[in-house]
């Protein structure tokens, strides 16, 4: 949900146009996100100023085999 309300964020920010999600073919309804924010206690300033998932990501050696080495 945060993904989608980030890029909904940006897009209306940078290029003024509304944007439209979908999970599993069904459309994501615009209150249910805006709820989720609401709930959660995020603003949009929180939003564009939060770390990309995939920059902020680390990559960590994975299981038991990377330790041996």
């Amino acid at each position: 949900m945060i993904q989608m309300a980030r890029t909904r964020a940006k897009r209306k920010k940078l290029e003024g146009k509304d944007s439209a999600f979908r999970v599993n073919k069904a459309p994501v309804n615009e209150r249910k996100m805006t709820r989720y924010l609401t709930r959660n206690e995020v603003s949009e300033e929180k939003l564009l100023s939060m770390a990309s998932p995939i920059n902020g990501m680390l990559i960590a050696p994975l299981g038991p085999a990377s330790e041996n080495y």
